[in-house]
């Protein structure tokens, strides 16, 4: 049974096989991947997801097995999708990613008078003689 896409789950990384004893051609956003029989790739979960009830539909059209038989398609899912190779980690929220304030070293509200002098100074290009 696959888990649900959730947002924190869509971009897992899931491994797909090719069970097929022919290469498939998986397509997605108008680009074709094609992976060879027996062959394992990586895939984000929505993406290794849409492979899977495509290349099960592609088994069970050419067995001539109703492609809505339930029990025979969560039999072929269990074969093509592999366990999740990498998990995304949330980002922390900014208030857990902020330390306490005293942390912090003051900031000056003005320039020190050393460093203002070096800003009243004429910048820019030299003016033509």
């Amino acid at each position: 049974m696959r888990e649900e896409i959730s947002e924190k789950n869509y971009v897992d990384v899931i491994n797909f096989t090719n069970i097929d004893n022919e290469d498939f051609e998986g397509m997605w956003g108008g680009k074709i991947t094609v992976i060879k029989t027996g062959e394992t790739k990586p895939f984000p979960r929505f993406l290794a997801y849409h492979y899977c009830d495509h290349l099960i539909d592609k088994i069970l059209h050419r067995q001539g097995v109703d492609a809505g038989d339930k029990s025979r398609r969560d039999e072929l899912e269990q074969k093509i999708l592999g366990n999740i190779s990498v998990t995304a980690t949330p980002v922390a929220s900014v208030e857990e990613s902020v330390a306490d304030e005293d942390e912090f070293e003051e900031v000056p509200q003005e320039m020190p008078e050393s460093e203002l002098e070096s800003f009243k100074k004429k910048r820019g290009r030299p003016s033509k003689k």
